[in-house]
């Protein structure tokens, strides 16, 4: 509505955006094996798609049909009564019919906003003793560069292009007590030098900032 070219309200598009959504997948579990699989798709006859216009420096909805599909996987093992690893792995994309003629052509990719890369996760947890667990958690976020760069040389807000990078968080659970936990978290342990994905993405200065470095808390939790 904000920016609008028009003097009455009933001239502007505001029809509801309608998903169908289709998701099928399965869990299976064997011994001390957990394996989950899922896959979908969503379809849209109206989109919100959120299209940036270099010439007016604006972002304009594009109310173009749309479909996006991915799948998600996740396995979990009990290597030991104490000692558990866990992976998963996630694909999105998405793509909008522009040509609006209902052939169905999906020809223009949904950008950063609506799609983000994929992710792979990877975690150990052990339990040396009873009351303390401590936990390795792996993040990697894949590469996605699926647009040109404008007639400036750079590209459209929302199109950047996404550069993988590689996250390991630490953390630590302690019961000293019945109703008493003192915790640890390290975050980004190696010290990863990068820029969020959203950072990247976005393409707007003013969120063009780096992750956070190294850095840990600590933190006592006490349930009365």
């Amino acid at each position: 509505l904000r920016d609008s070219k028009v003097n009455d309200i009933k001239k502007i598009n505001t029809e509801a955006v309608l998903v169908n959504n289709y998701e099928l997948g399965f869990v299976s579990e064997y011994s001390r094996l957990r394996f989950e699989l899922t896959g979908f798709i969503s379809t849209s006859r109206l989109g919100a798609d959120m299209i940036f216009d270099p010439n007016t420096g604006l972002f304009n909805v594009s109310r173009t049909p749309e479909r996006i599909y991915g799948i998600e996987a996740a396995v979990q093992y009990q290597l030991l009564h104490n000692l558990d690893i866990s992976a998963s792995y996630s694909y999105l994309e998405g793509k909008a019919d522009t040509a609006k003629a209902g052939g169905g052509s999906y020809n223009v990719y949904l950008n950063g906003r609506r799609i983000a890369p994929p992710k792979m996760t990877a975690g150990v947890s052990y339990r040396p003793v009873k009351d303390l667990e401590l936990r390795l958690q792996y993040m990697g976020v894949n590469g996605r560069n699926r647009f040109e760069k404008n007639a400036k040389g750079v590209y459209n807000g929302n199109e950047g292009r996404v550069k993988a990078y590689n996250l390991v968080n630490f953390n630590a659970n302690y019961k000293v007590a019945p109703r008493t936990m003192l915790t640890l978290g390290i975050e980004n342990l190696l010290n990863e030098d990068y820029f969020p994905a959203r950072s990247q993405w976005f393409m707007q200065p003013g969120f063009y900032s780096k992750g956070k470095g190294a850095s840990f808390n600590i933190g006592i939790a006490v349930n009365y």
